[in-house]
């Protein structure tokens, strides 16, 4: 038998406080909520929905994998062998005990460490560069060029003139720049 819904039923304290909670929940449930505070997004986490949407793991379309392609089980090495690792072994864990002053430069077989507390090795020397006049050029002298001969073979030419260094620059160059013309300006507000 179901229960009959009467005026008082629908007016109670409790029925109100639903009536409200309503629209808040329809309103919780669109997409300029916070997805923490969605009922929609609740219920996808506790009913399990949301591993719908995941991809398969890899290979759940691959056959089982074959036990016969194993390869066999590798020879142990000899008693000699296995007793020279053991004696390295043992001597590289008495090396590390040791204290670190009384120790010696290194463990056998690495070359040896640099003394605590020692620099780094100096940087390279470079060679040095001529010094660079900013003061006005000399006289401009004409390039070196080799004298004249009479060129050895039939056809070849005289050599090229071997060009000197680079003019200095001319002090106004050094200066500040001129002041911007007016048409290059902003244009004054009347």
């Amino acid at each position: 038998m179901q229960p009959r819904l009467d005026r008082d039923t629908l007016s109670s304290p409790a029925a109100r406080r639903m009536a409200l909670l309503l629209p808040l929940l329809a309103a919780a449930c669109g997409d300029s909520v916070p997805r923490d505070i969605q009922p929609s997004y609740w219920w996808r986490n506790i009913s399990g929905a949301y591993l719908d949407e995941r991809q398969p793991p890899p290979g759940m379309d691959a056959p089982y994998p074959n036990l016969a392609t194993v390869p066999a089980r590798p020879v142990p090495p000899d008693a000699a062998t296995r007793a020279a690792v053991t004696a390295a072994l043992a001597g590289d864990r008495e090396f590390a005990r040791t204290d670190p002053a009384t120790r010696p430069a290194g463990p056998p077989g690495l070359p040896a460490a640099p003394a605590d507390g020692a620099a780094p090795p100096p940087p390279p020397r470079l060679a040095a560069a001529p010094a660079i006049r900013f003061d006005a050029p000399p006289a401009a002298a004409p390039a070196a060029t080799v004298p004249d001969a009479a060129p050895s073979r039939p056809g070849a030419s005289a050599p090229a003139a071997i060009p000197g260094p680079p003019p200095a620059p001319l002090p106004e160059f050094l200066g500040l720049p001129p002041a911007p013309t007016q048409d290059l300006l902003a244009p004054r507000p009347q």
